[in-house]
């Protein structure tokens, strides 16, 4: 904010500037400037339609508890999440390329069109993964109602479908473009019982390999 006094004359009463008034308004100047967000235009930056996260995860139902590393391939609306254990066994495959899912574990493969009925069924895993894609963006399913705290980004958390998702810790992505992103480093989602902690690892926002999720290559 610049502030030019050459066109005023000081000494005329009716356009005396007080320089007590002029070093408050600068004052406050400062402390907005130093308050501003600078992520307050992350809503304004949309993700790529191709990212790609890694990370672990832990699930908590009832007495059974469950760790693996995870990888979630997003190619507009298909996706590939994959948990692996310790030793990088793939213990789960899950893949939906338009309304045709793909569930692999490691007894088998099973083929379906609801996504959470059919994890349900193979796994007893109440996960509601069509929401976690908008979950682990810091964003809401907009299919549902949602409440979100606060009402500003970075937002805190965010209550859906009976889910309370938490934010506890963000990281900055950049793109090769040198965009800026805020993004979620750490997502817990609970519900009655049932607790998912999402640790990122690493988010990756170009030159995204989506081979796996071309129909072509099934």
């Amino acid at each position: 904010m610049k502030f030019g006094f050459s066109s005023y004359d000081l000494a005329s009463p009716w356009r005396k500037i007080s320089f007590l008034s002029v070093f408050m308004l600068l004052t406050a100047c400062t402390q907005v400037s130093l308050k501003k967000d600078p992520f307050q235009q992350q809503n304004n930056l949309a993700l790529p339609a191709s990212w790609l996260i890694n990370g672990r995860v832990s699930i908590s139902q009832e007495e059974e508890n469950w760790y693996a590393k995870f990888s979630w391939l997003q190619d507009s609306n298909n996706f590939q999440l994959r948990f692996t254990g310790p030793l990088g066994e793939t213990q789960l495959l899950l893949t939906k390329i338009g309304d045709n899912i793909l569930l692999k574990t490691l007894s088998g493969e099973t083929r379906g069109n609801n996504l959470e009925q059919l994890l349900h069924q193979q796994t007893q895993w109440n996960l509601p993964i069509s929401s976690l894609l908008y979950w682990i963006q810091a964003k809401t399913n907009p299919q549902f109602k949602a409440q979100v705290l606060p009402d500003s980004y970075p937002i805190e958390m965010i209550q859906q479908l009976g889910w309370t998702i938490k934010y506890p810790k963000y990281v900055l992505v950049k793109n090769t473009a040198e965009e800026e992103f805020l993004l979620p480093k750490k997502v817990f989602a609970t519900k009655k019982q049932v607790k998912i902690k999402l640790i990122v690892s690493n988010w990756q926002l170009d030159n995204i390999d989506t081979k796996s999720l071309n129909p072509k290559d099934e």
